[in-house]
């Protein structure tokens, strides 16, 4: 069922050029702009380096830039 729904989805978004796992990253980051590729991690129980490549993929496409926190390290 999962599977139809991805396959569903991603024909959906072809036009667009994203993919259902993009889509849901967009979706969280409409919600709350403010959250980190960490805070995405955590939500959705992906490993790091995906959200990175999914990430950086919808920059590359310009559907979101980077906003790079000005916070003490």
């Amino acid at each position: 069922m999962y599977r139809q729904f991805q396959i569903f989805i991603n024909n959906e978004l072809k036009d667009l050029n994203i993919t259902s796992g993009e889509y849901i990253y967009l979706i969280k980051l409409y919600e709350n702009k403010e959250l980190t590729q960490e805070d995405l991690s955590e939500i959705y129980y992906i490993d790091k380096a995906a959200i990175t490549r999914s990430i950086r993929s919808l920059e590359d496409k310009e559907y979101i830039k980077e906003h790079v926190s000005k916070g003490i390290e």
